[in-house]
């Protein structure tokens, strides 16, 4: 009875050890926390600089979290650059230019963990180096009839130089052969402020600076064509061609008697008029100008002249 006893009580207490263990699985060994590649490297000459953009990982390759990592490497052509940069996140880096004009520079990152284990290089991006752009220079804005006319020079103009038109909290606009450049989608009384940067591939200058502009209208609509005079009972009957404008408020009717000075005889919102003060036996000479909402008036017609029998 007491070997039973005995027995039991040594099952019992390796069913307790075992338990006591905590084995939920096979060993696994030690994660190396290296970070994932970066996949969204970018690069582009930016005066006499190249300027490198990327985002520091924030994971490793087995998935944990990254909340550091060590400074990451650029290597531009053969050359290793040092990053100072460890928090995942966006990354911007810049680097003189002058070791690499007239080349074509690969570009590519790598990124160590706290203890300098490296990912796999980066994406490759290639860079054609040339002599730096100069700044677009004297930036103007004006008031244009349909919009904000910009106007630039610069002093070094190369093969294929384009300008980018960039409007402030805003994309670039545009993209322009040169100048002048017309923003359409301006708006008059509203404030606005430009600036252009110009690029030949992947080689662009540094931005200008801003201009400021509040456009308003002073562009009278276009001059009315097409004035005929016929005589009527007793009257003139004008005619002309309506306007285009989107902005014509109304037509004003000039009249010459006897060869004398123009006077204003009517405002008509219609192409057409007709004078029912004419007199019989008196030369008349008509002239239509447009006024727009505004009130810019265009010039005179090319006149009409008709004499009442």
């Amino acid at each position: 009875m007491r070997s039973v006893r005995r027995r039991t009580l040594l099952v019992c207490a390796a069913a307790v050890s075992l338990a006591g263990c905590g084995y939920v699985g096979e060993i696994q060994p030690p994660a190396l926390n290296i970070p994932v590649r970066v996949s969204d490297l970018a690069a582009v000459q930016r005066g006499s600089m190249i300027v490198v953009t990327f985002t520091l990982p924030s994971t490793t390759t087995e998935g944990i979290v990254l909340k550091q990592t060590g400074n990451p490497e650029v290597q531009i052509g053969d050359k290793l650059l040092p990053v100072k940069a460890d928090a995942p996140g966006p990354v911007t880096a810049e680097f003189p230019s002058t070791d690499w004009t007239g080349q074509e520079a690969t570009v590519k990152v790598h990124v160590p963990n706290t203890k300098g284990r490296f990912s796999v290089w980066s994406n490759e991006v290639k860079v054609a180096v040339i002599k730096p752009l100069p700044v677009p220079s004297e930036l103007h804005a004006e008031p244009a009839p349909k919009g904000v006319k910009l106007t630039w020079s610069d002093s070094d103009p190369r093969p294929g130089e384009q300008y980018r038109v960039q409007r402030k909290d805003s994309k670039v606009i545009a993209t322009a052969g040169g100048s002048p450049h017309v923003d359409p989608e301006a708006k008059n009384g509203q404030e606005y402020e430009y600036r252009v940067q110009s690029f030949v591939g992947s080689a662009e200058s540094e931005w200008s600076p801003y201009v400021k502009i509040t456009p308003k209208d002073v562009f009278p609509p276009e001059v009315p064509a097409g004035l005929t005079a016929l005589a009527g009972i007793s009257t003139v009957e004008l005619s002309w061609d309506p306007s285009t404008a989107e902005d014509l408020k109304a037509y004003r009717v000039y009249r010459s008697e006897d060869n004398g000075e123009f006077k204003v005889v009517a405002d008509v919102d219609t192409p057409a008029y007709s004078d029912k003060q004419a007199q019989a036996g008196k030369l008349y000479r008509y002239a239509i100008s447009s006024i727009d909402q505004t009130g810019n008036e265009s010039a005179k017609s090319a006149p009409a002249e008709i004499r009442l029998q």
